[in-house]
Formats: C-alpha cells, structure tokens, sequence
C-alpha cells in the first residue's frame, strides 16, 4: 500500500504487545491504526473542494484485518468514502473528460474538468504526524488499561 507506515521501537509499547493477549493486541492497534488514520481523514475533509458538503460529509476511516493480516498480526485503515454521498470522489481527485451523449456510443468530448485533488496532498502533508498519533492512542489505551 501507498501510505503504508511502519510502527515499531517504544520500548513499553513492545513490552506490552510482548505480554498482551492477540485479542488485546488486535484491540490496541486497531485503535491506534484508526487515529492514525483520522489524521488523514481531518486533512482530506479541511482540503476538499465543496460545492453540496456531500463530499466532506463522506469522508471516513475504516479499520481492516483480512485474513493473511490477521495471522501476522497486522491491521490496517483505509480513508475512504462512504457512499452514495462519495461517489463521485474519483471524479474530483482525478478530473475526468466531459462528452456530450455517451463515450461508449461515439459521443463527443466537449471538456475536461481539471483535477482538485486533495486526498493524495492530506496523506503527504499528515503522513509524518501518523505514527505519532498511533503511538500516542496505544500509550493512551494502555494507561487506561492498567488503571
């Protein structure tokens, strides 16, 4: 994955997963992932372009394990968009040619919107600050834990 951020060191965090149960190591990082993950989400939604807000409303942050990451013990976030309100996200961040009729049926191109993209700008300028936020979340969690 593009935006793929390695976590590691923090001697007490490593002890922890050292000592933690998979259920509880599951947990921890899937809360520090997704908070990780919020700082994109916060970014893309204060970059995007509004017209209707139905763009900025669907932004999201999705927690996932399938089952290869599951037996390492990874989980990842995804920043996406929730649909039908997104559904035209790919269209904004990439710009897209404008025909009059369909493409398909020989329909003839009339424009071209440009591309505001603001997706791929929120993981570049947050990315530094990810790590942190998920090394923060797990201390967090952990504290909370111990009592």
């Amino acid at each position: 994955m593009a935006g793929a951020i390695d976590v590691r060191g923090a001697a007490e965090l490593q002890r922890f997963f050292a000592e933690a149960t998979p259920s509880l190591e599951r947990k921890a990082l899937r809360i520090g992932v997704r908070a990780g993950a919020r700082v994109i989400a916060v970014e893309a939604k204060r970059r995007v372009p509004v017209v209707t807000g139905n763009l900025r409303r669907s932004i999201t942050v999705k927690a996932k394990s399938g089952e290869e990451q599951r037996r390492k013990g990874e989980i990842m976030a995804i920043v996406t968009h929730r649909r039908p309100l997104g559904n035209h996200a790919h269209l904004v961040e990439r710009g897209h040619d404008i025909y009059r009729g369909k493409k398909e049926k020989g329909g003839v191109k009339i424009g071209k919107v440009a591309a505001r993209p603001y997706m791929r700008p929120a993981r570049e300028t947050k990315r530094h600050q990810v790590r942190g936020e998920i090394e923060k979340k797990i201390r967090d969690w952990i504290a909370k834990q111990n009592g």
